[in-house]
């Protein structure tokens, strides 16, 4: 079952997640839905300071340059088409916020199709690319 444009549903693509985030993702309290909503519920559950003042600004999808990056390429045309298409097709991200610094670790998982041989996980936003780059979407 396809998604309708600008439709979010946590349970598409689940499935093809990586094994590392469905071993991980419930014991270590990972976000799921949309991820526009994303600093609104970092502002709100994890008391982040950074994301609360990116969504009072009107920009709750800005994000530093490399993390910017990886959301848009993942949302091109090129790729997947939107951030909700990305996830269905199994891919997984949580920004983890570096309280006090006004940042974010930026945590990535793959589809497992997609994951190397031997890697660990989460991959960081340089990895993330890297490995985009390499693959045919």
């Amino acid at each position: 079952a396809g998604l309708l444009p600008g439709e979010w549903r946590d349970e598409v693509g689940a499935e093809l997640a990586s094994e590392a985030w469905r071993a991980q993702a419930e014991a270590l309290g990972l976000p799921s839905g949309d991820w526009a909503s994303r600093r609104a519920r970092c502002a709100r559950v994890l008391g982040c300071e950074a994301c609360a003042r990116f969504v009072a600004a009107g920009r709750p999808m800005d994000y530093a340059p490399m993390s910017q990056r990886m959301l848009n390429v993942l949302a091109s045309p090129g790729a997947y088409g939107s951030h909700a298409a990305a996830a269905a097709a199994g891919w997984r991200w949580h920004a983890s916020p570096n309280h006090g610094q006004g940042s974010h670790a930026h945590q990535w998982w793959p589809p497992q199709q997609l994951v190397p041989e031997g890697a660990k996980l989460p991959l960081g936003t340089y990895a993330a690319l890297a490995l985009i780059e390499r693959v045919e979407l």
